[in-house]
């Protein structure tokens, strides 16, 4: 047989319910905010962050001295007759460009495409070159 509560006492029991979520969830947060920088620091030192949960990593990006557009220029400025999209893919990556992409030439077609007030594709010999 349920034991039989008034509105009073259900009220008093929700309350004290909603307080005790309310430090529930301070509490979780603290300790979210202190987790993160723990991680943080063995990122910093070289360590590894276990794989287990939905931590956000910091994106490791790349470091080039020139964009993608710029290294491209410069490129096709050493080769007059135009290249066609893996050759000047090859030669970006043999001059030293660096890239995490795992498709780079559909990122390097993506900076072609996106920039043809700099550059001219031929569609017949399917090269590009500059303007």
């Amino acid at each position: 047989m349920a034991k039989e509560y008034t509105v009073a006492q259900l009220e008093k029991i929700l309350s004290k319910r909603k307080t005790k979520l309310e430090g529930l969830v301070k509490q979780g947060k603290r300790l979210q905010k202190k987790l993160s920088q723990l991680e943080k620091r063995i990122l910093e030192i070289g360590g590894v962050v276990p794989e287990g949960r939905n931590a956000r990593r910091p994106r490791r990006r790349p470091k080039n001295a020139k964009t993608l557009i710029e290294a491209v220029g410069e490129t096709l400025a050493q080769h007059k007759k135009g290249l066609s999209l893996r050759d000047l893919a090859n030669n970006l990556l043999e001059s030293g460009y660096k890239t995490f992409s795992a498709n780079f030439h559909n990122t390097l077609y993506q900076c072609l495409y996106h920039n043809t007030d700099k550059l001219v594709h031929d569609a017949k010999t399917h090269t590009y070159s500059l303007k």
